[in-house]
């Protein structure tokens, strides 16, 4: 288990997704030239995300979530649902949210799996805005068996009320 986090976090350091000097809500867009990848700060996902989840490599809708986001580290909520039920929502603790270079690193649970009944998960996603959505990969961590998921997760913007 701990290995896959090591990979995971060193392929995380060869995406260009080291934590920046600056702190996360102070982060600005860079006004570099071509090929110069932008930043992001909270303040740039501030509001309610609609996601859906996937296991890598499928297009299988096997999550819905609902992530409040604000301009702060703190005061980010999440819900989960499976898919199948996605009116049964259940409340994913984000436990870390920074801002890094060009990615949102947010980190949630343990809370209740909407996969696997009566186990606890942890999830560790790491996103970047592409064409307007939150578009990240997220790996799900079942500490009770070790097991790990590595899903991808896309969300669009709620439209103010």
């Amino acid at each position: 288990m701990h290995r896959y986090r090591i990979l995971f976090l060193c392929a995380l350091l060869l995406t260009g997704c080291g934590k920046s000097g600056k702190p996360a809500a102070e982060s600005t867009t860079t006004g570099g030239g071509a090929g110069a990848a932008a930043t992001i700060s909270l303040a740039d996902v501030a509001g309610t995300w609609d996601g859906k989840v996937t296991l890598a490599g499928n297009d299988t809708v096997i999550t819905v979530t609902e992530l409040t986001a604000t301009a702060e580290p703190t005061g980010w909520m999440m819900m989960v649902a499976n898919a199948k039920t996605p009116t049964k929502m259940t409340s994913a603790p984000v436990t870390s949210v920074v801002a890094a270079g060009d990615s949102l690193v947010v980190d949630a649970g343990p809370y209740s799996s909407v996969l696997r009944a009566g186990q606890q998960v942890t999830t560790h996603g790491v996103y970047r805005l592409q064409d307007g959505k939150l578009v990240g990969t997220v790996v799900a961590t079942y500490p009770a068996s070790g097991q790990m998921l590595t899903l991808h997760s896309e969300a669009t913007r709620r439209a103010a009320k």
